[in-house]
């Protein structure tokens, strides 16, 4: 623990002078990286969401720029995502091989993959003895913003390939049910996009945060899958369960699918909606003698109609959000009812053999 933070400290003395290296390295063409240079100063000064957002911004101009993957990857650190901090140290470490940042970036790896491996479960994805198997879930925690727009639909999609090996679980932004909010709180949900994969023992094995790499997300979603097969029933009761398990699983993924449909239906529907409204603004003419004011009165117009549609998609989420939490409770109530159910027939059954006289 302490080489940690010893290695962590090293890490922040070096952001001076790598920062006096950004300077020399990005004063040619400072115009190019305002929102790389507003994101370093938003980080020092340690506003981490706000240099988050530059740092994306950032990425359209300058995504082979060492040095913006070097800060994100310190930005992600201090917004506790430390998976999504090495992949960018490792890209500003490839970008340049050999220099001052791939150093800092070595330094920043190996602390973070120590720290790793300091606080990996024992148990990964084995049972633990004594404890109910449980399905693998992937919870995503979203709102309507261009980062999260695609990111349900790419989850819709993987419904069919999982089969029954992965339940998926959707928290709304500004959600205020009580399921919603415990697991907001339970898996320190802040951040959107984000997904995290929690494994049968109740486990997060993967986290994911805003920027959010869909390749790989499906890949991992598909081999959690593969590796959470449940174990083989060998009692009746547990072959009984399983067939009853499957068949709660196959109306609950029903349900989700209708669900997505009718949120990518209804998403059209408001974007339609709000193209037409906003092709229907008069364009100010540049020209007219009261062109400033007409101006801002058609931007002024323009946001209202963005805010609007914004707010619809919003509520349209988290009340589909809700409505499949709803089922995943019910699917959850279901199952326990249905291993008491077999348990206390069982428990009969045993009773009545055991009072049964004997045949002489």
């Amino acid at each position: 623990m302490g080489a940690r933070l010893s290695n962590m400290k090293s890490i922040t003395r070096l952001e001076s002078a790598f920062a006096l290296l950004f300077m020399m390295h990005a004063l040619p063409c400072l115009a190019a990286e305002d929102f790389l240079r507003q994101g370093i100063a938003a980080y020092q000064q340690g506003k981490y969401k706000e240099a988050i957002g530059c740092f994306g911004a950032a990425k359209g101009t300058e995504s082979e720029n060492p040095l913006l993957h070097y800060y994100m990857g310190n930005t992600l650190v201090q917004l506790k995502a430390p998976a999504d901090a090495l992949r960018e140290y490792k890209l500003a470490r490839d970008l340049s091989p050999g220099s001052k940042v791939a150093t800092f970036c070595d330094a920043a790896i190996a602390s973070l993959e120590q720290a790793k491996a300091a606080t990996q479960p024992k148990v990964f994805q084995t049972k633990i003895a004594g404890e109910k198997w449980r399905i693998p879930l992937v919870i995503s925690y979203v709102c309507s913003c261009p980062m999260c727009a695609d990111i349900p639909f790419l989850l819709q999609q993987l419904y069919g390939q999982t089969r029954k090996n992965v339940i998926f679980l959707s928290v709304a932004k500004g959600a205020t049910d009580e399921k919603s909010l415990s697991l907001i709180k339970k898996y320190d949900l802040s951040l959107h996009p984000t997904i995290i994969f929690v494994n049968e023992n109740g486990v997060i094995v993967k986290r994911f945060n805003e920027f959010i790499n869909t390749t790989q997300l499906r890949q991992d979603v598909l081999q959690l899958s593969q590796s959470a097969q449940p174990p083989t029933p060998t009692t009746a009761d547990e072959k009984a369960l399983a067939t009853y398990r499957n068949s709660q699983m196959e109306e609950l993924y029903a349900q989700v699918g209708q669900e997505e449909r009718k949120i990518r239906e209804e998403s059209m529907r408001i974007d339609v909606d709000t193209n037409a409204k906003l092709g229907a603004l008069i364009t100010p003419v540049r020209r007219s003698p009261d062109y400033i004011v007409a101006k801002e009165d058609y931007e002024a117009q323009k946001a209202r109609i963005l805010a609007d549609a914004e707010q619809r998609k919003n509520a349209l989420l988290m009340a589909s959000a809700k409505r499949k939490m709803d089922s995943y409770i019910s699917l959850e109530r279901n199952l326990d009812k249905e291993e008491l159910r077999l348990k206390h027939l069982s428990e009969q059954s045993k009773r009545s053999g055991a009072a049964a006289p004997r045949s002489k």
